[in-house]
């Protein structure tokens, strides 16, 4: 997985994938796209497309001014790391880009960096340094095995809990960290041996089946939303977040009753 320190200068998002950090300072952001297997002469195809079909539409150039710059670079732990510098101009007035490409066995990942004008740009620089900085590649956390006992409890509590929280809706119209709260639906999944992960909207998996969720996949998308809990007779003990410099969720809740649990005010029903 990739591993990176987040400068309190950004904010992140609640939409994910990617992982996508706004500058609280200017109208910059980047984001982080995880490691994916790929197929052929990937320093090439990086040369000849800029890899823009790993791009989520959202963030993805528009129209190229000029030939890209490309260099190499140095990731720790990665087998090799390739970076683009170019600007988009979709009308006219360039947007700085910056494309990472970190390169572990046959996977690659992807950090993405820009700004709405090359102010911006100048601004937003020494954050995005300190993100840089402190790229690694790291190995997957292991999950602890589980005893019977902690899966007879854990079975208890399994499955996808709904609720209403207010989310944060970015209004880009306005300018870097513009917006507003707004009601929308929140889940807690938790699984049969101690994980858990949380979700605005809705919570995918493999042919609807929550069974079927890689956890391990969501903690490399969305650490921030991904944990583990325990149970006790009457409580559970959530821990959420605190990856690659992210805050962490510690909570202890009451144990489910009735199908309902409540985690910070919010109540959520087991569907």
């Amino acid at each position: 997985m990739l591993i990176y320190t987040v400068p309190a200068s950004f904010v992140h998002s609640a939409i994910v994938p990617p992982d996508d950090y706004s500058s609280r300072e200017c109208n910059a952001s980047f984001q982080v796209y995880p490691f994916r297997p790929f197929a052929g002469d990937l320093v090439q195809t990086f040369q000849t497309t800029l890899l823009q079909d790993w791009i989520d539409p959202r963030f993805r150039e528009e129209g190229v001014a000029g030939p890209p710059e490309f260099r190499t670079a140095t990731v720790t732990g990665a087998d090799a790391a390739f970076v683009a510098f170019f600007a988009d101009s979709p009308v006219g007035i360039p947007r700085p880009h910056m494309r990472l490409v970190i390169v572990s066995g046959r996977e690659a990942a992807i950090v993405d960096a820009s700004a709405l004008n090359p102010q911006s740009w100048q601004m937003v620089q020494p954050s995005l340094n300190v993100v840089f900085a402190s790229l690694r590649v790291g190995e997957q956390p292991a999950h602890a095995p589980v005893s019977d006992e902690a899966r007879r409890r854990y079975a208890a509590v399994a499955g996808l809990y709904e609720g209403a929280k207010m989310k944060f809706v970015s209004d880009l119209s306005h300018g870097a960290g513009s917006g507003g709260f707004v009601p929308a639906r929140h889940f807690y999944l938790f699984s049969k041996d101690g994980r858990l992960y949380r979700a605005y909207d809705a919570v995918y998996a493999p042919g609807g089946d929550l069974d079927r969720f890689d956890y391990d996949a969501a903690l490399a998308q969305d650490p921030r939303n991904t944990g583990t809990y325990t149970v006790s007779r009457d409580s559970l003990h959530l821990i959420v977040g605190g990856t690659n410099g992210e805050p962490v969720d510690d909570w202890t809740v009451p144990a489910p009753r009735n199908g309902s649990v409540t985690i910070q005010t919010v109540v959520y029903t087991k569907r």
